[in-house]
C-alpha cells in the first residue's frame, strides 16, 4: 500500500508541475531567457586568474616553511633565461652585449624583484682570487664594461677565478643564464601579475634578441602558464 501511496503522490507532483508549466508557459520562458542572458553576460566578464600560490600544496608542512621565510630567501617562482651562442663560446662582442641588453630589460619588467636578478652582468655576481696582498674581488663584469677585445679577455679571466662555471655560465662556456624571481602581487599597487602579459613581454625577448647564432631559452611558471593561456 505505501509503494502505491507513493507512486500516486508522486503522478500528482509530475501532473501539477505538468499542468503549472503549461499554464504559465511565457512567464517561464522569459525566466529562462533572463537567466541565459544574465550568465552569458557573466561568462564575458570571466578571466583566468593563475597564480604561483594555487600551484602549490600550501596546507603542506614544507610548504608552510616556505610560505613563511619566502621574503628573506626569496621564492620558487623565478623564470631562467639562458642565452647561448650556438657556433662558439660567449666570449664575443656580441653574445656579451646580447647578455646585458636582456639582464637590462628583466631588471626592469614589472613583476620582476630586481634585489633578485642574477646575471654576469648585475653586482651580486662576483669572483674572489688570492694575492700577495690576501684576498681580491670584485664584479666578473665590470659596471662600466664595453665590449671590446680586451675587455671581453678580462672577463673571461674574472671569470676563471669565479665559481660560477656550472652555476651561471655552462661549463662548455657555450651561455649563461640570467634568473630572477617574481613577486605575486605588486607590493606599490597591490596589483597581481598579469602573467599572460609577462609570457608575452618574455616571448618578445625571445624574438627580440634570438637569431642564427645566438638561441634564448626560457623556462618557469610565468611562461609555462602563457603558453597555456
Amino acid at each position: 500500500m505505501s509503494m502505491k501511496h507513493e507512486s500516486d503522490l508522486v503522478h500528482k507532483i509530475s501532473d501539477f508541475m505538468a499542468d503549472a508549466l503549461l499554464k504559465h508557459r511565457l512567464l517561464f520562458l522569459v525566466i529562462g531567457l533572463l537567466i541565459t542572458v544574465f550568465l552569458g553576460y557573466q561568462g564575458l566578464n570571466q578571466k583566468l586568474s593563475p597564480g604561483f600560490d594555487k600551484a602549490i600544496p600550501l596546507s603542506h608542512p614544507y610548504m608552510q616553511t616556505f610560505t613563511k621565510y619566502r621574503n628573506e630567501f626569496g621564492g620558487a617562482n623565478r623564470i631562467t633565461i639562458f642565452v647561448e651562442n650556438k657556433n662558439e663560446d660567449m666570449f664575443t662582442a656580441k653574445f656579451l652585449t646580447t647578455l646585458e641588453k636582456i639582464t637590462s630589460e628583466v631588471l626592469v619588467m614589472d613583476g620582476v624583484d630586481a634585489r633578485t636578478v642574477t646575471s654576469l652582468f648585475t653586482p651580486n655576481v662576483n669572483y674572489v682570487a688570492v694575492s700577495e696582498e690576501g684576498f681580491t674581488g670584485s664584479r666578473i663584469v665590470a659596471a662600466d664594461f664595453i665590449a671590446t677585445p680586451e675587455r671581453i679577455e678580462e672577463v673571461k679571466s674574472n671569470l676563471y677565478k669565479s665559481s660560477e662555471i656550472g652555476k651561471t655560465v655552462a661549463k662548455d662556456l657555450s651561455g649563461a643564464l640570467i634568473i630572477a624571481d617574481l613577486i605575486e602581487i605588486d607590493p606599490i599597487t597591490n596589483q597581481k601579475i598579469d602573467y599572460e602579459e609577462f609570457a608575452g613581454r618574455l616571448s618578445k625577448i625571445r624574438e627580440t634578441y634570438g637569431s642564427d647564432e645566438i638561441k634564448i631559452h626560457i623556462i618557469g611558471f610565468a611562461p609555462f602558464i602563457g603558453n597555456v593561456i
